[in-house]
């Protein structure tokens, strides 16, 4: 999660389908693990947490129906995906970029779309972020 950099697309994959991409807007920080119930009892209760922006995919993608370019463009080592389409359990996956957009487009969109839907500017969020903190902290 820390080598995750503003303006980074991330997919949402649950249910054998990517469904949403995000961008990213802020780096890392060291955060508490939220309360996911049962889920998530074996992870320590200090990790990271990454700032997003999500956006559903107008088409859902799954990625085991176009193995043959996956098989082509996925890393060697730290997959998301065996060469037979079982997915790898684990939290994030780097994605070759002609991989990302060729799964973005399969959702019907693209990087332009993503970041436009998706806009950020961080001097705005910024603003927010001390609005909501006198809001919830009024003197």
């Amino acid at each position: 999660m820390t080598l995750l950099e503003p303006g980074d697309v991330v997919f949402s994959h649950f249910d054998g389908a990517l469904r949403y991409a995000g961008v990213v807007v802020n780096k890392a920080v060291t955060d508490r693990k939220p309360d996911f119930g049962f889920a998530g009892s074996s992870w320590g209760d200090i990790g990271w947490s990454v700032e997003m922006r999500f956006v559903e995919l107008q088409t859902v993608v799954q990625p085991k129906d176009h193995l043959d370019f996956y098989n082509q463009v996925a890393p060697d080592k730290y997959a998301p995906m065996t060469e037979n389409g079982r997915v790898n359990q684990q939290y994030l996956f780097a994605l070759p970029p002609v991989l990302g957009e060729f799964y973005l487009g399969l959702g019907g969109l693209s990087r332009d779309d993503i970041l436009s839907v998706v806009r950020v500017d961080p001097s705005v969020e910024r603003l927010i972020t001390e609005a909501e903190e006198v809001l919830s902290n009024p003197a």
